[in-house]
């Protein structure tokens, strides 16, 4: 393909990407590109558009068709354990902090919701985490476990509790074996141990009463589905029914920080989309200036003692991947000294801050990223560069290799693999020495 052309379609694709984040709250970069493109030729064959642009105009045209795209892009997800590192960080963090936190006060009482349960995968798997780490505690809490739908046919799937081999690809061995009976059908049975935790009910966010006195609320990948008002209107609900210090877990794809709720809920694990009610509604307005607040939304201190004496400037034009790669630096002892939007800004910012490393984007205002690596390199041709970018085009890559960037990573990047590659980067440059 004519490379004038594929610049174009990522151009197209960039503003589609920004459209649906502003308008819709969603990020389309926390996950494969490959399978999302996918996902909305999908829709661009069903309604007859031949580009990105004129998909753009349809959804200026038809709100409904955000629906159907949320549809294609979320279809077939519904399984126990569902993103597995979020409930780690439930049964690494949040259960132990909210039992310590129950037993300190007294109180015995443990309500959690799961909004938009589908067939009951989530509420099911919340409720074999509580019988894991309460264990025989149990019978010290009065737990109430609720798990809401509008499709009265999914709510009817959840009740009966019998599953196929493929909603159950994340469970642990051990919780199969002492949760499910396999049926002749090689269907799965959950245990009446398990299923009686759960109270399934009919729901409508925008239009029932909500449940009072939450500890935790669960509401993943369903405000995608609402605009930007709806939205305002469900957390500013969440945030009522929440007890004081309640969680909200939202989906990986979804925001808080541009929203009206920032204000009001925290972050308690900001990678996994776990946070906490401010009990002072309005407190957190002051996160801009307020030294804590910064460090909630914009990534945890990191100790001196645990620095690994590495530092890094991140360059990207979305607010939220630099929130996203700063959190899995720090929390792997990188030091992150600065953050520009654009090229330009990042130029300025290397010479001024002499970082170990810049994370760079490709497609940004200004001055995009491969045009940045080569001003960079030609002044500094021993400079560090990690490109980490949407574009998965072998073309593109080898371009930016080309121009002197050691390394390249597509989004959606792990972690491990951002710490890996940066590790072997420097490895790499020691040897030469």
């Amino acid at each position: 393909m004519d490379e004038k052309i594929i610049d174009q379609n990522n151009l197209e694709y960039t503003r589609l990407q920004k459209k649906i984040l502003k308008e819709r709250g969603f990020a389309l970069d926390h996950y494969n590109p490959d399978y999302i493109q996918r996902r909305i030729a999908v829709r661009m064959r069903a309604r007859n558009a031949n580009s990105y642009n004129e998909y753009i105009r349809i959804l200026d045209n038809d709100a409904q068709e955000y629906n159907r795209l949320f549809d294609a892009l979320t279809i077939n997800v519904s399984q126990f354990f569902r993103d597995p590192s979020v409930f780690e960080a439930v049964r690494t963090q949040l259960l132990p902090t909210l039992i310590r936190e129950k037993k300190q006060s007294g109180d015995s009482t443990v309500r959690i919701w799961s909004a938009g349960c589908a067939s009951g995968e989530e509420p099911y798997s919340i409720a074999i985490l509580l019988k894991e780490t309460l264990g025989v505690e149990m019978k010290n809490y009065l737990i109430s476990l609720y798990a809401t739908d509008i499709d009265h046919q999914c709510l009817f799937k959840a009740r009966e509790s019998v599953y196929s081999k493929e909603s159950l690809v994340n469970l642990k061995k051990e919780y199969l074996d002492r949760y499910f009976t396999i049926l002749p059908n090689e269907k799965y049975k959950l245990s009446d141990e398990i299923k009686n935790m759960v109270i399934f009910k009919y729901h409508h966010l925008l239009k029932d009463i909500s449940f009072p006195a939450l500890d935790i609320i669960f509401c993943r990948n369903l405000l995608i589905y609402f605009t930007q008002e709806m939205k305002e209107q469900i957390l500013e609900m969440f945030y009522k029914s929440l007890t004081a210090h309640g969680y909200l877990i939202i989906g990986k794809s979804e925001l808080l920080f541009f929203s009206k709720a920032r204000y009001y809920f925290y972050p308690f694990n900001s990678l996994e989309h776990i946070f906490r009610k401010e009990r002072r509604k309005g407190l957190v307005k002051d996160y801009t200036g307020g030294e804590r607040r910064k460090k909630w939304w914009w990534g945890l201190e990191q100790p001196k003692e645990k620095r690994l004496g590495v530092t890094v400037l991140i360059v990207d034009d979305s607010a939220f991947m630099r929130l996203t790669l700063k959190n899995m630096l720090i929390r792997n002892g990188l030091e992150v000294i600065g953050e520009a939007e654009n090229g330009s800004d990042a130029v300025e910012k290397y010479k001024k801050l002499k970082p170990n490393f810049i994370l760079m984007d490709i497609l940004m205002p200004v001055e995009d990223g491969l045009a940045t690596v080569r001003e960079i390199v030609q002044n500094d041709p021993q400079a560090k560069i990690l490109m980490v970018s949407a574009i998965g085009q072998e073309t593109v890559v080898q371009e930016a290799l080309q121009l002197g960037a050691k390394a390249y990573l597509t989004k959606p990047v792990t972690p491990d693999k951002l710490v890996a590659t940066i590790n072997s980067i420097i490895s790499e440059t020691t040897q030469k020495r």
